[in-house]
């Protein structure tokens, strides 16, 4: 039986590097009997496939061909990555999923920490068009912080055995995610071409507030697009404290501490670490 790779994001942990690094890699990631599909690709991610579960049942075609090229390719390994299958949200819709592989799939998710994670999507918020206030996104976004009632509603549908879970962060990944991404799919030390260059980097301090002007006074998206295009070539951080300082510390801890006992459970259920320790970076 193939193995089948999910990966899942979630947003905001590395997974546009990834989806980078396993494009630009097809040709050496077959001849390790992997493939990375074109079925479903936008860009370097299946997110077409991801969005496909809006749709009708019915109404999926995708799957058949994603199923069709890996008949063809017969891997050993499939991998397909998208943050956007965060947006599968219910045991069902991972039922579904499941169903739609024919096959015994596991999943990958990343976990970034929830005040980290609100930050990080604001800012990609804002670099996109955004106007309205930190705490008004944070409220938004509230369903996806709560990483446990998540993990379950996975675990229901394809089995506790057959989920990865990473935390995102420095300390635990002192290597980046690339090559903690590969080590957890089997592929450590694979020899692959990795990204040269920042993928989605933050924008300075100067970039974020000339961004939120920008935002604010240009109607036109198109424009405001294009002017966001130059920004963010030419404004990104150059380094943490070049970053917008877009929560207080004790904001930070207060969104800390609402998630403390399901990041507890996340790290003795997925993890095995019995002191409940999912995060080991200091707040701020």
């Amino acid at each position: 039986m193939t193995d089948v790779i999910v990966h899942m994001g979630l947003h905001k942990t590395g997974s546009t590097a990834i989806q980078r690094m396993m494009a630009t890699n097809k040709i050496k990631l077959s001849d390790r009997g992997v493939l990375y599909p074109t079925t479903g690709r936008v860009g370097a991610g299946h997110h077409d496939l991801a969005w496909s579960f809006n749709r009708k049942p019915e109404q999926m075609p995708l799957w058949i061909a994603l199923r069709s090229e890996i008949s063809r390719s017969n891997p050993r390994q499939v991998v397909v990555s998208s943050e956007e299958f965060e947006s599968l949200n219910t045991t069902e819709r991972w039922s579904r999923l499941r169903d739609e592989l024919e096959e015994k799939a596991r999943v990958v998710c990343y976990l970034r920490r929830q005040d980290d994670y609100v930050i990080s999507s604001y800012h990609q918020h804002v670099k996109t068009g955004a106007t309205h206030p930190i705490a008004q996104h944070e409220r938004k976004i509230a369903p996806r912080l709560d990483y446990a009632a998540r993990l379950a509603s996975i675990e229901a549908a394809i089995g506790k055995a057959a989920m990865i879970v990473r935390p995102y962060e420095k300390q635990q990944l002192p290597g980046g995610v690339l090559p903690d991404f590969l080590a957890a799919i089997g592929l450590e030390g694979a020899e692959l071409d990795l990204p040269k260059f920042r993928v989605n980097p933050s924008l300075s301090v100067a970039g974020f507030n000339i961004m939120m002007d920008i935002n604010k006074a240009v109607a036109d998206k198109s424009l405001r697009q294009t002017l966001a295009r130059f920004i963010w070539l030419h404004a990104f951080a150059a380094s943490e404290v070049d970053k917008p300082n877009l929560l207080s510390l004790d904001a930070r801890a207060e969104i800390v501490a609402r998630y403390a006992e399901g990041n507890a459970e996340v790290a003795r259920r997925y993890l095995g670490r019995e002191d409940g320790a999912l995060f080991y970076d200091a707040i701020g």
